[in-house]
């Protein structure tokens, strides 16, 4: 990197430093204080907080053998703290955070209506997914699982396991349009908003009675990241577990798409992605050391050094129990709280995570865009 590049790197970070601190004072947002003192609402406590803390970290002990988990994991041991802990969970946070199935395979049996619905939720997903694939398979549109649906049958060992809000595909860009038409011949409707209309933005939302759809033609919007759609599907390979034609994406790419989702939302995603996190990472066939070098080397390629080293480093204190409190960024407490922010506070933070000045200004350019198209639309 030459020193003039090394020079506009190192001012665009400060601006953004700067700028993250005036718009989280202007939110009356005091980044030193601790998310505990903060209310959490009338309903959560320390204590409740804490349980929460307690079963991310049991339900993120899993184990792989051939790429696929083993076993469920026990999330509360029979001892007396163990018991005080399960009294002390907080059934809402864990259905806020996607949780409830997951806990109940672990042995919570208060959980077990969670498990019920999403195994029924599970299998009408399924049949919806396979539809919707074999209808691309007829008209040559390769399709990519992403998210959710990828992880179901491959990180845990029910689909019912892992609920999901909408299911996510990927297809090639020259074929999205195609792959829009055959949604709509099945039914399908766009439920997006006008931003997603536009050639800029990764995707289009689609939804019809109980199924909802997002088609992407690409990860990220553009100019926020150089994500080598191409390199992506080179790399991908087939859906083993399925016999569709499906395809899922190389490993490494897989925990950086995913990283850096959530980084994109400012890590304040449900827990469900950061026991995600741990799965995807623990699948990968090298030592926890060289995954992470392996992740992060990709994550500096497509521009996403930043936003994912600071998942990785959320996702390994959430999962050894480790509390964390940066200035700015999100606490590990506040994601454990699942509370809102204010609007400009979320700028702030979006603004520090990305790689350099010019993925700041395409950030700038599509934050300023959808603002507009939502003016438009009201």
């Amino acid at each position: 990197m030459s020193w003039a590049r090394s020079l506009r790197v190192l001012v665009g970070r400060i601006a953004a430093v700067h700028a993250a601190r005036i718009l989280a004072a202007s939110a009356g947002h005091r980044p030193d204080r601790s998310f505990r003192a903060q209310r959490f609402g009338p309903a959560t406590t320390a204590v409740e907080l804490s349980a929460l803390a307690k079963l991310v970290r049991d339900l993120c002990r899993v184990a792989f053998d051939s790429g696929r988990v083993v076993g469920r994991p026990a999330a509360l041991p029979g001892d007396s703290s163990a018991s005080h802990c399960l009294r002390a969970l907080p059934d809402s946070l864990v259905r806020s955070h996607m949780l409830g199935p997951l806990a109940y395979s672990a042995g919570i049996a208060r959980f077990r209506d969670d498990f019920v619905a999403s195994s029924l939720l599970a299998e009408l997903r399924e049949k919806t997914v396979s539809r919707v694939i074999a209808a691309m398979a007829r008209e040559d549109v390769p399709v990519i699982l992403l998210k959710g649906i990828s992880y179901a049958t491959t990180l845990y060992s029910d689909p019912a396991e892992r609920p999901m809000s909408d299911v996510d595909l990927l297809v090639p860009p020259d074929r999205h349009r195609n792959a829009a038409r055959i949604l709509r011949r099945l039914g399908y409707w766009v439920a997006g908003s006008n931003q997603q209309s536009s050639p800029f933005h990764h995707a289009i939302g689609f939804k019809r009675k109980n199924s909802s759809i997002d088609l992407h033609r690409s990860i990220m919007q553009s100019w926020r990241s150089r994500i080598d759609i191409g390199d992506l599907w080179r790399r991908a390979r087939p859906a083993r577990e399925r016999d569709d034609g499906s395809l899922r994406l190389d490993p490494v790419d897989e925990a950086v798409i995913h990283l850096a989702h959530m980084a994109r939302h400012e890590l304040r995603v449900p827990l469900v992605n950061y026991v995600d996190a741990v799965r995807i990472l623990a699948r990968l066939p090298a030592s926890p050391a060289r995954s992470r070098e392996l992740v992060v080397q990709r994550a500096r390629a497509f521009r996403l050094g930043r936003a994912v080293s600071a998942a990785l480093d959320m996702t390994d204190a959430l999962s050894h129990g480790v509390s964390i409190r940066p200035r700015i960024m999100p606490t590990s407490d506040e994601i454990l709280a699942h509370s809102p922010v204010p609007r400009p506070l979320q700028i702030a933070r979006k603004a520090l995570l990305v790689e350099g000045p010019t993925e700041l200004i395409g950030f700038t350019l599509i934050e300023g865009y959808g603002r507009i198209a939502h003016r438009f639309r009201r």
